[in-house]
């Protein structure tokens, strides 16, 4: 699809043309500015607060800002292939994992690309401080990054928020190889989400008297024998933190249960950021781990930066397992697109299996506080979507009421989806990702999206809570009670150690599509226990019911692990074979891809969409399209298909419409450049009529246009100060942006207060006062020069002044 420019173009740039030719010396007053360039938006790369947030005024131009340049992968066709044939016994490259280093060399950025980047920083002023396969890191002022961006960057209220409050623009050339810019806010944060009791205990009194879980009440309620051969030695689980923690808190929980102690490490990422308000959650990851898989040593990657701590653990790919208990609040899409997204693609190549909590809000998620800049309860439904990646397992939470007798658990009781006083699972629809091929079966939503949890396991810190060892005033001991989402990720990922080991794996990769295909084929005799109580309803809202099946409040719900291990072992070593025969000896059901089935229905759908006409520099626009079933008894098979930018399909793929029903399709227009744009969306039905069906879909985008005085001029004496104020204005449709520059220092004129930087919408003004203080008599001249970053390009203002 191509975007063509309006008519009206050619002549705005002959105008342009000839004001340069010949100077100042034209009868018009008015310059008018209106024409595109060749840079492309990056769709998605400001946080949403940034945008809905009040009384935002300008960030101060002479902030510094640290920035990554985060490169997009390349080959993704190639690695969504490699992806699916390491899951695939069928296929050469089942459980061909990925070498460490050489993922990047496959599917990262060139040098060419990645020096391109570097060199077009360069010369826009920026000074490149880093250069990685993956990103580069530059510092800049907050001028340079609004002019070099085409953005504002605004400020929120006291909290010292600030951000980028429209997407970034960049050049055309870079368009596929710059996934994500970081930087230009400090609204993302990384949230710990382990919850606990208020009380503290004497470790003897938490034994004797407290119905909490430790280690062997834990292996007897999930039928877990952690013994030589099934307790993952052999490998590691790479463990993420923003905190350090006390030896001794490892060492009071190891003594106190018995166990033997944890072989870790800490694997600095920067700095160590000390002991602070995250210590807890190392503390639990750890110890639960090493609950779980007793035999496995553990990484644990240390710094300030969640982001490096993740890559760190990637990178390293030397545990086979890596657990997250944080979620992210704040984000941008494209932050979770094109910085944490290619991290979990490269660890799923790799063959590592990667376990994130589901989170604590329930289905209200971490939403984000502009005021106090920090993370609280979401006020509409949201999902860790870090924990929503395909490439990850979800994992959410369970609560019950065990059968202790003399402080020990006598066995498994009904589990019901966690939510209590202190939290509830996490669980939804991803608002970024949309549904893996592997998430069918029954109870999963046909809604196109990634739904989250997978699995889930025992999180509430009430019902029952869980002990652990903890740093009470620089002493190490046993209190109770721990629990959320946090506890149930680590034992899950410290779980699939034993399960490689148990299948004679190195490596399992991503654990979805097993834990899916064995839910779909398997799932009586499989070892899942199905969660069917409760919901994750929080902070106001309603949230998801547990049923039967799968559910957005538990997933799958939890394990046998016994059974579980054995079904996974069962099911791997029938059909694994690193280097199949032309006639393997067997092969697993796949799981089928949805395609229309032949069984009437009667198609309707608009065959025209059209947005209203926007512009370039604000936000893109969602249209809904409703298709429905005309029929009155015969359900509808059908699939929607994608759209190339700058159009977007949110509910892409499958769906089966009921007769007499309709669902609705979400349409995105983020407009990167002027002109007009088209497309069609092709939807294929199994309506005999209408197999094959589209929808016509067009938009018109329009820029902004700078009307500016063609000259200025001063006459006074040498003693006095004269003042002139030039209004600038935007009579375009678009979105105007730029700065009025400085002049040199010695000259004799000024613009007060400084350089004015300035974004206009349509109609809007911007006033700027030029000061002229001659220091000698006679005539000088020079020129206001106007730097336009949207659109780009540059125009002057002839300012003259004469002394006596």
């Amino acid at each position: 699809m191509s975007i063509h420019p309006p008519s009206r173009l050619g002549k705005l740039l002959a105008i342009v043309v000839a004001f340069f030719l010949v100077g100042f010396l034209g009868l018009s007053y008015f310059l008018g500015l209106s024409y595109c360039d060749d840079r492309t938006e990056l769709i998605g790369n400001h946080p949403m607060a940034a945008q809905l947030a009040a009384n935002a005024g300008s960030a101060a131009l002479d902030t510094r800002l640290k920035m990554q340049i985060r490169f997009a992968l390349r080959h993704q066709a190639a690695l969504d292939q490699l992806l699916a044939g390491q899951q695939n016994p069928a296929s050469p490259n089942y459980h061909r994992w990925v070498k460490t280093g050489a993922f990047f060399q496959r599917f990262g950025p060139t040098k060419s690309e990645v020096k391109a980047a570097s060199d077009w920083l360069l010369e826009e002023g920026f000074n490149v401080t880093g250069v990685s396969a993956g990103y580069l890191e530059f510092t800049g002022s907050v001028e340079q990054a609004q002019r070099t961006f085409a953005v504002k960057i605004a400020r929120f209220g006291k909290s010292g928020a600030f951000a980028n409050t429209a997407d970034p623009f960049i050049p055309v050339r870079f368009a596929n190889v710059i996934g994500a810019v970081t930087g230009m806010d400090n609204m993302v944060h990384a949230a710990p989400v382990s919850q606990r009791t208020n009380d503290d205990f004497d470790p003897n009194a938490i034994i004797g008297g407290n119905a909490a879980f430790g280690p062997s009440d834990f292996h007897t309620f999930y039928d877990d024998n952690p013994s030589p051969g099934r307790d993952g030695n052999g490998d590691c689980v790479a463990i993420v933190g923003t905190s350090d923690f006390l030896d001794s808190s490892m060492t009071a929980f190891t003594n106190q249960f018995g166990l033997p102690p944890i072989s870790y490490t800490r694997v600095l990422h920067g700095d160590n950021p000390g002991i602070n308000g995250a210590e807890v959650e190392a503390e639990l990851d750890l110890q639960w781990t090493h609950a779980a898989a007793p035999g496995a040593s553990i990484a644990f990657h240390l710094g300030g930066y969640l982001v490096d701590d993740i890559a760190g653990a990637v990178n390293d790919n030397q545990c086979g397992a890596i657990s997250i208990s944080y979620g992210f609040c704040g984000p941008s899409a494209a932050f979770i697109n094109g910085v944490i997204h290619p991290l979990f693609l490269q660890a799923a190549a790799q063959g590592q299996s990667v376990f994130v909590s589901s989170g604590d809000q329930g289905a209200a998620g971490l939403g984000y506080d502009p005021v106090t800049n920090s993370c609280v309860a979401g006020n509409s439904p949201s999902v860790n979507e870090m924990s929503a990646d395909p490439a990850v397992t979800s994992v959410g939470g369970t609560q019950f009421k065990p059968t202790m007798a003399s402080g020990n658990d006598q066995g498994f009781t009904i589990e019901s989806a966690w939510n209590d006083v202190s939290g509830a699972g996490g669980g939804g629809a991803s608002q970024i990702f949309s549904k893996p091929d592997y998430q069918v079966g029954p109870g999963v939503p046909n809604d196109g999206a990634r739904d989250v949890p997978d699995i889930s396991m025992m999180a509430s810190p009430n019902a029952p809570g869980a002990f652990f060892g903890h740093d009470m005033s620089g002493t190490g001991q046993v209190v109770c009670c721990i629990g959320g989402t946090s506890l149930s990720a680590p034992i899950w990922a410290g779980f699939s150690r034993a399960l490689a080991e148990i299948a004679g794996q190195t490596r399992l990769g991503n654990l979805n599509p097993i834990i899916y295909q064995l839910a779909n084929q398997h799932y009586a005799t499989a070892g899942f226990r199905d969660a069917t109580i409760g919901n994750n309803g929080y902070n106001g809202l309603p949230g998801f019911n547990a049923g039967p099946g799968y559910d957005q409040a538990s997933g799958w719900g939890s394990v046998d692990f016994e059974v579980f291990a054995d079904a996974v072992n069962g099911f791997l070593n029938a059909n694994a074979s690193p280097t199949p025969t032309a006639m393997p000896t067997a092969t697993p059901t796949p799981i089928p891809t949805p395609t229309p089935q032949p069984t009437g229905g009667v198609l309707s759908v608009p065959v025209a969409m059209t947005f209203p006409t926007t512009a370039t520099g604000r936000p893109g626009s969602m249209k809904t399209l409703v298709i429905g079933n005309l029929s009155r008894t015969t359900p509808l098979s059908l699939d929607v298909g994608t759209l190339a930018a700058p159009f977007g399909v949110s509910g892409a793929g499958h769906y089966s419409v009921a007769a007499r029903a309709s669902i609705s399709i979400a349409i995105l227009f983020s407009p990167a450049n002027c002109g007009s744009a088209k497309a069609l969306l092709q939807i294929t039905s199994s309506d005999p009529k209408h197999r094959n069906a589209s929808v016509k879909v067009a938009a018109v985008v329009k820029g902004g246009k700078l009307s500016i005085p063609a000259k200025v001029a001063f006459n006074t004496s040498i003693s006095s100060i004269a003042t002139r104020t030039v209004i600038l204005k935007n009579t375009g449709a678009g979105m105007l942006s730029g700065s009025a520059q400085a002049f040199a220092a010695d000259s004799p004129f000024t613009i007060l207060g400084g350089p004015v930087t300035f974004w206009l919408a349509p109609k809007q003004t911007q006033a700027v006062t030029v000061q002229f203080k001659p220091a000698s008599s006679g005539k000088v001249q020079e020129s206001l020069v106007i730097a336009m970053v949207e659109p780009a390009g540059s125009a002057s203002i002839r300012v003259s002044g004469t002394s006596k």
